[in-house]
């Protein structure tokens, strides 16, 4: 289970999380939404260790994880997807998925072409070449490569094209069933963020704000006050 109590981290001088507290369970799916500047990506960017917390405290399985850095966090079974993908463009699908390895042992690489067939057909093709919907499965396979507990996404559908939207939450959906890994998922797009969710957090100003089931999250409130439209 992750833990997280009070949490308070900001830029320089400026504070961007106010006392953040939630709480996800073993193999569950929890997204997060808010407006931009609301602080959800920031959120994960201090689970991660990018971001150095001031104050609470983040536990993962028990283990106070809040000082640690983030290669520490990614041995405990911490992975991350980061909003704008990040893959390395000038390197082969093949050795992006390598260096996803780092944290782990490799021994998914097979397992996971048979999850993203679509990498499969394209080992040798730089990263770089791929559309904006074949980054986004590769950095979340890269990021499985490192046989993470605990995967964290940060708005994998934005810039991604309908028919493969639609693919990657049947991935997540069938890696979170098949692998028990815990995901924490923020984005803006409703239909994927409700279908995906077993539980929602909304987030205002650096702070949680409510705790929602999925399907509340096309009532017209909601989507008025936490995502603008």
């Amino acid at each position: 289970m992750l833990e997280v109590e009070g949490l308070h981290a900001r830029y320089g001088q400026v504070p961007v999380l106010n006392g953040v507290s939630l709480r996800v369970g073993a193999a569950e799916r929890v997204v997060i939404i808010g407006r931009n500047g609301a602080g959800k990506t920031t959120l994960l960017r201090a689970l991660m260790g990018f971001l150095r917390a001031r104050q609470g405290h983040i536990r993962w399985r028990g283990v106070d994880l809040t000082h640690l850095p983030p290669y520490r966090r990614a041995r405990l079974g911490l992975g991350y997807v980061p909003q704008g993908r990040e893959i390395f463009p000038t390197l082969t699908v093949r050795e992006n998925l390598r260096m996803g390895a780092l944290s782990g042992d490799g021994s998914r690489f097979d397992e996971l072409l048979q999850i993203f067939p679509r990498l499969g057909e394209r080992l040798a093709q730089r990263g770089g070449s791929l559309s904006g919907g074949e980054q986004q499965i590769l950095a979340i396979a890269r990021a499985l490569m490192g046989d993470p507990k605990l995967l964290l996404l940060d708005e994998p559908t934005e810039g991604v094209q309908p028919s493969i939207v639609d693919e990657i939450l049947e991935q997540l959906l069938g890696i979170n069933a098949r692998f028990g890994v815990t995901m924490i998922l923020v984005e803006q797009n409703v239909d994927f963020a409700s279908a995906f969710a077993q539980r929602a957090y909304t987030m205002l100003k650096g702070q949680i704000t409510e705790e929602l089931r999925p399907e509340a999250l096309y009532d017209p409130r909601v989507i008025a006050d936490y995502l603008g439209v």
